[in-house]
């Protein structure tokens, strides 16, 4: 798969933050259409560690689940177990 050098550097940092933080939380945010999917992919691949995305609804949810399994080599039709990715069901909380 072809990488951007951009994405490339994000990951690096990434990287070395995680290294040496323990809770982390990165923003990033004014991506378009299939975009978040594909930076979410090249970020995350390597760091080997288990990372929550909080996305705004169901829909959303679902889509970036599709994209990033694509991005990832991954099918839909893997278990459970093999899957990287797992969208979890939205839950209604009271504000």
């Amino acid at each position: 798969m072809i990488q951007d050098a951009s994405t490339t550097r994000l990951r690096a940092a990434l990287g070395e933050e995680l290294s040496s933080t323990a809770g982390l939380l990165w923003r990033i945010q004014g991506l378009r259409g299939g975009s978040p999917a594909y930076v979410l992919a090249r970020l995350l691949e390597g760091i080997g560690r288990p990372t929550l995305v909080v996305v705004p609804d169901q829909k959303v949810a679902e889509s970036l689940t599709g994209e990033l399994q694509a991005f990832l080599g991954e099918r839909f039709d893997d278990s459970f177990l093999v899957r990287r990715v797992h969208a979890f069901p939205a839950r209604e909380a009271p504000p």
